[in-house]
């Protein structure tokens, strides 16, 4: 038992400690003291994910790369090909990406943008439709209600993880009950893909509440 107790704490502490290395938050393109010149920068990549820290890449008329990486609670949907203003310095590596301004400015475009990719992410009979009690009716509700760019893109985000999520959680259950069957592992042997089994349900389960504590607050 000690063992299994070792291995979870051990799991845990890893997963820990990957998510504090992916939310690190580095200096470039984010210094205060940048002054100077104030140029124009391409939007390069796109944000895919509302959970997590983002990295926005742009590139400037020159084919000079510039790149600012935001916080989970800093980044929203952006759309690849749009321009940002960046404050240069003399020197070149200190600059600050005014992605603020940008968010700011383009709102009603980035807004129409994340109820585009809402629409493609939620189909009806999918599995978190059916966990979140999505309808027709809500789903209009909740795009027309005053729900901002980043709050759609939240839900689109934890829909489209709940259906990966399922499908993952359930062929790795699958294949946990027959390996376990088959070999008759020991207890502390089951630790590894135990804990991965129940933090994939766990994950679901946080999904779903997110998905139905927006739809529940936005659609009142």
């Amino acid at each position: 038992m000690s063992g299994f107790v070792l291995s979870v704490f051990i799991i845990l502490l890893a997963f820990v400690l990957v998510m504090r290395i992916a939310n690190r938050i580095p200096k470039t393109g984010r210094h205060n003291s940048a002054a100077g010149e104030k140029i124009e920068a391409v939007l390069t990549n796109e944000n895919r994910t509302a959970e997590k820290a983002a990295t926005m890449k742009l590139m400037d008329k020159d084919g000079r790369k510039y790149r600012v990486k935001l916080k989970a609670d800093e980044a929203r949907l952006w759309i690849k090909g749009d321009t940002v203003e960046i404050l240069l310095s003399e020197n070149k590596r200190i600059y600050r990406v005014l992605f603020n301004d940008y968010f700011r400015n383009n709102e009603e475009r980035i807004r129409q943008h994340a109820v585009q990719r809402l629409e493609k992410t939620v189909k009806r009979g999918f599995i978190s439709t059916r966990l979140v009690g999505t309808q027709k009716e809500s789903l209009q509700a909740f795009v027309s209600s005053e729900a901002d760019s980043r709050v759609i893109f939240i839900f689109a985000t934890f829909m489209r993880m709940i259906d990966t999520y399922s499908i993952v959680s359930f062929f790795a259950t699958l294949l946990f009950l027959i390996w376990r069957s088959a070999v008759k592992p020991a207890f502390s042997q089951m630790a590894f893909p135990l804990v991965v089994v129940i933090i994939a349900y766990l994950m679901i389960y946080s999904a779903v509440t997110t998905c139905k504590g927006l739809l529940k607050k936005y659609t009142k």
